[in-house]
């Protein structure tokens, strides 16, 4: 173990343009249905819909053959995948360029970033339950793209998402509180302490990737989060698209990192 110098509280600015731009595309990924008109049969397949309306979608992806929707839904997230990695190969160079490894640990990992996250994740948990059916109404189609057959009603999947989401964020200002309040570097803290941080961002990361559905779904279908909120246009979704991206890098790095230095800390 080494000694921390007093800790400074820097919050990253992808960190805090996710947690101002974001919140709402933490549901679960409803029902799949065209402007004005109950959902037909995909494929012969009976859709469980609920018949409502949904804005009409600035994509158009909706309007295309399912063959086409499949690819652009999984290239949507493909490409996700490809530029998250690679924010993260940037990230990790600056970082411990500008900042060096122990400095990038006290102001960042075990600090700003867990924080930050941790409050924009537990809020976000809260808001399942507080506005459950706006987020029910991204909620993806059965049959939406050809390939969404996930069991499970709307408001269950908002319910175990948000859960999961509030204790992960719980998690993560727990641990990020603990070090910026300044442990004694001295005392032995037991592994499975030293892991809720770690732990608590992996759930978060998998769970940020498991509900992208309800983002690409507002994107190709043109769902809103509620009766009240008006159509989102492509420059809407291409900014969340690029903060979805931030997000999950900086998820990546925090549970890369955290496992990194508990590792360290055990081996010394």
């Amino acid at each position: 173990m080494y000694a921390r110098p007093p800790h400074r509280l820097f919050v990253p600015a992808l960190v805090v343009l996710a947690a101002l731009t974001h919140i709402d595309a933490f549901a679960a990924p409803r029902v799949d249905t065209s402007v004005g008109r109950a959902t037909p049969p995909l494929s012969g397949n009976p859709i469980q819909s609920k018949s409502t309306e949904l804005g009409a979608s600035v994509s158009g992806i909706d309007e295309l053959p399912l063959v086409y929707q499949s690819a652009a839904f999984l290239g949507i997230y493909g490409l996700l995948g490809v530029l998250s990695a690679q924010c993260v190969k940037f990230i990790d160079s600056a970082s411990k360029e500008l900042v060096g490894l122990e400095g990038w640990r006290n102001s960042f990992i075990d600090t700003s970033i867990p924080l930050v996250l941790g409050i924009l994740y537990s809020s976000a948990g809260l808001g399942h339950f507080l506005s459950k059916e706006a987020f029910c109404d991204i909620y993806p189609a059965i049959g939406s793209w050809g390939l969404w057959y996930v069991p499970g009603s709307p408001e269950f999947h908002v319910a175990w998402t948000g859960l999961v989401e509030f204790l992960g964020g719980v998690g993560l200002v727990a641990s990020g509180a603990r070090s910026i309040l300044g442990r004694d570097e001295d005392d032995d803290e037991s592994l499975p302490l030293r892991l809720v941080q770690p732990i608590s961002a992996a759930a978060l990361l998998l769970l940020t990737m498991a509900v992208t559905p309800a983002n690409i779904y507002m994107y190709t279908h043109g769902a809103v989060m509620g009766p009240d909120m008006p159509p989102l246009d492509l420059s809407f979704h291409y900014i969340r698209f690029a903060v979805q991206v931030l997000l999950l890098s900086t998820l990546w790095i925090l549970v890369k990192d955290s496992f990194f230095y508990v590792w360290g800390d055990e081996l010394d």
